[in-house]
């Protein structure tokens, strides 16, 4: 076996003795698999595992192993049949298939079970006799194809856990065995991939570079290592420039984050016993902690760019187990420990195969605020453990860009209060129309487009007694326009945002937020700011609602989008649960529009509260506050003069003036 040693297995095969539970947790967990007959496709059929979600709710349907006839919402009960969905429903079984191999390989070696060695090994010999035939297909945006699988993402999955199955039951393969499986599943396999090699920083190469190097180990194939661990785009070179100066992987996603990190640490378990592994590289620390200073109070990340709200589960930070033996990163203890509420360590396999033997108690705690002075750019501020605020400042981030520069999001006593919406599914409909668009973010949008690339930078920060001050821009202006090294479709239109400029101030304390968003432009456009908030609002205007408020998407899926009220100062106040958030706006006879669109799930409501105005310059000027309690504000007085604002904030007890002007210092003065 190449991943573990004689020594590791009969280690391993004492210590089980004493942890019978995690035997019987993955005899739980191959069960369906195990005892079912062998489901392997003649024809590679395998369609895009996305395109397995509702089209109208956008969620991911009901799989039942047992029917591949008919395709269930779990929200609005409707039966799907045919394409894409029976070609998905394949993909779900083909992953199946290949992650119980591993657990069964896994049982195989703890327990010298031959029942589970029997059963990889047929599930290896039915593949190898089908594989070789699989035709390649698959027309998935941004991706190369497939031959089981539609995607080469996918394929190159599915080749990494049956490579690691067969290492787990090798030695008690025979040579014919052997040779049947190497011929007609692994050599295919490593000609496909070597063909469809990504030529790019991103995860995707991420994923196949570590599927072709295992392939490279487990064949002997030193082409195929030279390709995917030393080449330019392999490995090495991958966590070269595509980790982020703090850390952050740099598709700016924690989604992506955890995805690369995950194979990446998938071939370093394959390959850490031989000359090949890249264990030493200083970048891996880099990304753990990285990890560890955005974890939120409820040990989620926060939902940036193309995340899924299903994604970022506390499960996930279980690969870390082999992070936490190799790499001494303060803190990484603390989030495992927390991963583990309601789920007992003994019952996981990474812990077991990979982890410490204990987790220390004493490391340091979780940081509380995080100013992103470089790298991803993603600035989170917190009180008391809570997370309040993120303002996302960063560079572009490639595919699964948002397009959100300058975007926010507030986060109180553990509830998403102005979130980010994330995404759906790839291939459901909303992904492009609706989530993946500026207009959909808590930012300012141009003539309803969406933002070129652009890398916005954060100007200044300021640590006050009274808080922290903020101060970033995005210069669409100027000539150059990044072009990372990786396939992004174009999203955009350039010509739109030509000349234009953005500037975002805020003010945060635990109570409040200040903000002043200046926009420019050498041009008349339509600009609107936009923020959309968890819950309803308080009041509903009695103006008639303007239908439609807009034929492009995003703003077309708005429903009920009525006007407010022109007058020079306006208070709105939205309620999530049992909090309140109160908005003062100074709109200088801007038009305001508060009204729904969908929140994800789609068929969710959200309010959203769209400040419009048309020229080449805007400002626009908010304080917010969230609250349980009784208001501390009284009133807000807004002074805008150019680009510089003066709020003055009348509390209960005291008065305070802020005054945030363009490119200076900000000032504050408290008046009792």
């Amino acid at each position: 076996m190449i991943q573990f040693s004689k020594k590791e297995i009969e280690q391993y095969r004492k210590r089980i003795q004493n942890n019978p539970a995690l035997v019987r947790h993955l005899q739980e967990e191959v069960k369906a698999v195990f005892t079912s007959r062998i489901q392997v496709p003649e024809k590679g059929i395998g369609n895009w595992i996305l395109y397995y979600y509702c089209p109208d709710c956008s969620v991911a349907l009901e799989f039942n192993r047992n029917n591949e006839k008919e395709h269930r919402c779990p929200r609005c009960g409707k039966i799907y049949h045919g394409e894409p969905f029976h070609g998905a429903w394949w993909s779900h079984i083909h992953n199946q298939n290949a992650i119980q191999s591993v657990n069964m390989g896994i049982l195989f070696f703890l327990t010298n079970e031959k029942e589970y060695f029997e059963k990889v090994k047929q599930i290896l010999l039915t593949y190898a006799k089908y594989y070789v035939g699989y035709e390649i297909h698959g027309n998935i945006p941004c991706n190369g194809p497939g031959k089981a699988e539609a995607q080469t993402l996918d394929e190159a999955i599915l080749i990494q856990h049956f490579v690691t199955a067969y290492d787990m039951i090798q030695d008690q393969l025979s040579a014919e065995e052997k040779k049947t499986i190497c011929e007609g599943l692994f050599l295919p396999a490593a000609e496909f991939l070597l063909k469809y090699t990504e030529k790019q920083i991103h995860n995707h190469a991420v994923v196949i570079g570590a599927a072709l190097g295992m392939l490279g180990i487990i064949l002997d194939r030193k082409d195929c290592i030279k390709i995917a661990v030393y080449d330019k785009y392999g490995l090495k070179d991958q966590l070269d420039r595509g980790v982020l100066e703090d850390g952050m992987w740099y598709e700016c996603a924690f989604s992506y984050h955890m995805y690369a990190l995950k194979s990446f640490f998938t071939y370093e378990k394959f390959a850490r016993r031989t000359q090949h592994g890249l264990l030493g590289h200083p970048n891996y620390p880099k990304m753990i902690s990285c990890i560890l200073r955005y974890i939120q109070e409820d040990g989620t990340l926060p939902v940036i760019n193309d995340a899924q709200l299903s994604q970022g589960g506390m499960e996930e930070y279980q690969i870390l187990e082999f992070a936490a033996s190799n790499f001494p990163v303060d803190g990484i203890h603390d989030i495992l420990k927390k991963s583990y509420q309601g789920t007992p360590r003994s019952l996981n396999t990474e812990a077991f195969l990979y982890g410490p033997e204990t987790l220390d108690t004493k490391q340091e705690k979780l940081k509380e605020s995080y100013i992103a002075q470089n790298g991803g750019g993603l600035t989170m501020l917190r009180e008391n453990g809570n997370t309040c605020l993120c303002f996302r400042h960063g560079p572009y981030a490639g595919e699964h860009e948002h397009f959100d520069k300058l975007a926010i999001t507030l986060r109180a006593f553990g509830t998403d209060i102005a979130p980010d919406l994330g995404t759906c599914g790839y291939g459901a409909p909303m992904h492009y129309q609706y989530y993946k668009n500026t207009a959909t973010h808590n930012t300012a949008v141009i003539d309803e487009s969406n933002q070129p690339p652009v890398n916005a930078r954060l100007v200044r920060y300021e640590l006050k007694e009274q808080g922290i001050y903020l101060e970033a821009e995005a210069d669409f202006s100027k000539d150059t326009r990044p072009r990372p090294d990786s396939n992004a479709p174009r999203l955009w239109k350039e010509e739109i945002y030509d000349g234009v400029y953005m500037n975002r101030r805020l003010f945060w304390n635990p109570k409040w937020l200040a903000e002043v968003f200046v926009v420019q432009a050498d041009r008349p456009h339509q600009i609107d700011w936009v923020m959309h908030f968890n819950g309803q609002a308080c009041k509903t205007p009695e103006t008639a609602a303007v239908s439609p408020f807009s034929q492009n998407p995003p703003f077309c899926f708005l429903e009920k989008m009525r006007p407010l009220a022109a007058s020079q100062e306006l208070i709105n106040t939205y309620q999530t649960q049992d909090i309140y958030t109160t908005i003062y706006t100074s709109q200088q006879n801007h038009h305001l529009y508060q009204g729904l669109g969908p929140g994800n799930p789609s068929d969710e409501k959200i309010t959203y509260l769209i400040e419009r105005t048309s020229g080449k310059q805007a400002i626009f000027c908010h304080l917010i506050e969230i609250r349980k309690d009784a208001p501390t504000i009284e009133n807000v007085k807004f002074d805008l003069t150019g680009k510089d604002a003066t709020i003055r904030i009348k509390e209960k007890q005291k008065t305070i003036l802020l005054q945030m002007k363009d490119q200076l210092p900000i000032q504050i003065t408290e008046l009792n």
